[in-house]
């Protein structure tokens, strides 16, 4: 049995909930750092106001492979210190998977870390995976997904029986700023036409944030990730926003957590929404604040239509883009 040490550095569940079940249905062990209370430490966005130095953070990171009898090595995103986990890998002789999450939109970022003797290289953007190749690295497509065991279908929550709900951050990338004219504006409009709109989510109550939902009451702060199967039974429209209409693959993950609970899903158009799903059929996809305001005003009142493509789109994840799917076509051949 193969072990594999992963650093839970990040809050995002993608990890805990989404790649790590995938490997230990493949028969991996999966491990943690033995001294919890240090990475603790180490966590974003608790790490901005530690006390720790980034040397001391890379040493934190570095013994922990040193102590690990580990066979792989997996880490996602970026951060100066994390420069320790090629380093210690080299050193000790343990494979490097690099997932690098945040690409397209900081593949400058990732870059370094991707160059640094990883084993492997992963990214949901196709455009950079051939970047990653073309520097002579071992790169392979690896989208987001599904885990469905902990994405499904939930139950009713009071909380968030609402007409239109959206969870994301509010982050000053351009093709988000786009989606926020093109999602956020409309979704605000039915609010004041007495629809029940809420947010959730990072950042909304920033004066950027403020711009586009005008009314403060509309934010609400945060959810738990554990609530999104919750807010798909609950909720009829779960609206997303994407981070680049520039790549043919990388997309929110979000998209594939809210199809695989069973949510109705009314998203920025972009080409990988294009190229992966079918509009109408999975989800919907809208270009323009004109178009966004009048699907959602018709599938309010389409009951029938709404629901059949919340099973739809359930159905063809559930079935086709599990991080199982993901680990078996793109970790283990390549290896």
């Amino acid at each position: 049995m193969y072990k594999i040490l992963y650093f839970d550095l990040n809050p995002s569940p993608l990890m805990q909930y989404g790649i790590m079940p995938a490997f230990e249905k493949l028969g991996f062990k999966v491990c943690m750092p033995r001294n919890r209370l240090q990475f603790e430490e180490l966590k974003y966005p608790k790490c901005m106001t530690t006390t720790l130095s980034d040397k001391e953070k890379y040493q934190i990171m570095y013994n922990a492979i040193k102590r690990s009898d580990c066979d792989f090595v997996f880490l996602n995103g970026a951060n100066r210190y994390y420069n320790a986990v090629p380093d210690a890998c080299r050193d000790f002789n343990k494979k490097f998977i690099y997932w690098a999450t945040e690409d397209p939109i900081l593949y400058d970022l990732m870059l370094p870390i991707a160059s640094k003797y990883a084993d492997l290289i992963l990214s949901p953007a196709i455009e950079c995976v051939e970047k990653y190749r073309d520097l002579g690295l071992n790169a392979h497509l690896m989208m987001f997904a599904c885990n469905p065991d902990y994405h499904k279908p939930g139950k009713y929550n009071p909380k968030y029986d609402l007409d239109i709900i959206l969870q994301a951050s509010c982050y000053n990338h351009p093709t988000r700023l786009k989606g926020f004219d093109i999602i956020v504006k409309p979704a605000v409009k039915l609010s004041k036409e007495g629809y029940k709109f809420s947010v959730f989510g990072a950042f909304w109550d920033s004066p950027l944030g403020m711009k586009y939902l005008e009314n403060p009451l509309l934010y609400k702060g945060f959810h738990p990730n554990e609530d999104i199967p919750d807010i798909c039974a609950s909720s009829k429209i779960i609206l997303g926003v994407q981070c680049s209409d520039t790549s043919k693959t990388q997309q929110s993950m979000r998209s594939f957590e809210i199809l695989a609970s069973g949510g109705f899903h009314l998203t920025q158009w972009t080409q990988s929404m294009d190229y992966f799903f079918e509009d109408g059929k999975h989800l919907v996809t809208v270009k323009s604040p004109n178009e966004a305001y009048e699907k959602i005003k018709y599938y309010l009142k389409h009951d029938d239509e709404r629901i059949k493509i919340a099973q739809q789109g359930m159905e063809y994840v559930r079935n086709n883009h599990t991080y199982e799917h993901r680990v078996k076509k793109s970790i283990l051949p390549n290896l």
